[in-house]
């Protein structure tokens, strides 16, 4: 059984050209990268509000919304406020919108190019599914990590419901122990990632902000989601 206590760069690709996301997918995927692919603005905007990416590649001549529109919309969003978005293009961008990006990728784009752009902004990531962590507490039976696995799966909306509402009604003690609740379930079912949003959530001071609770708690369930996906693929082991 191979232990994947490992992240991959989470990605997200936004290009209307169904051939530039083919190629953008396979070749972020061999260098060791999930990839979300989307092919307008709108779609990004869905993605991002609640997932947090490590790198976004924004194509700039899109229909409706373009790549410039797009990306001011991202800045707005505190889930994205450090997220390295890259332009690209087969065209230089025009200079007045430069700020607004990391960096420019002129089309076309080698492989390496690409993994070296992602290289740069890639460290230390919280693990989605510590396997190892998970095996260790359930004395290394794969069985028992997968029931824990599927109780925590199910559980955990109903806790970030319960503590969005905490949040909402300013009931501090409360959310804390929840949130210790949740952690140590985290640690159990080695869910890394999800812990490592508990922690950010708790440090952070929201002073009644609903829009960043909502925000904060939108990225526990999207990790849910990536932690659903790796004990699928631990199970197809």
């Amino acid at each position: 059984m191979t232990s994947k206590t490992v992240k991959k760069p989470l990605i997200l690709v936004v290009d209307d050209n169904i051939i530039n996301r083919q190629y953008f997918s396979m070749s972020l995927k061999k260098a060791n990268c999930d990839v979300i692919a989307v092919e307008s603005g709108q779609q990004a905007i869905e993605q991002v509000v609640a997932t947090k990416f490590d790198v976004i590649l924004m194509d700039i001549r899109m229909p409706e919304m373009d790549g410039y529109e797009c990306t001011r919309c991202i800045r707005t969003i505190s889930l994205q406020d450090t997220t390295p978005i890259y332009a690209t293009s087969a065209e230089e961008l025009v200079k007045e919108y430069l700020d607004l990006f990391t960096g420019f990728l002129l089309k076309p784009i080698s492989p390496k190019q690409l993994k070296d752009t992602i290289s740069r902004h890639v460290k230390n990531t919280p693990v989605v599914f510590n396997q190892e962590n998970a095996l260790k507490f359930a004395y290394n039976d794969k069985e028992i990590v997968k029931t824990l696995a599927n109780l925590f799966i199910k559980e955990l909306p109903e806790q970030v419901q319960l503590l969005k509402e905490l949040s909402f009604n300013n009931e501090i003690q409360e959310c804390r122990d929840l949130v210790h609740k949740i952690k140590g379930s985290c640690r159990a079912c080695g869910a890394q990632q999800i812990e490592a949003i508990l922690d950010d959530f708790s440090n952070t001071r929201h002073e009644n902000d609903t829009d960043t609770i909502q925000l904060k708690l939108n990225g526990l369930l999207g990790a849910l989601e990536a932690y659903k996906a790796s004990t699928i693929l631990m199970q197809q082991e």
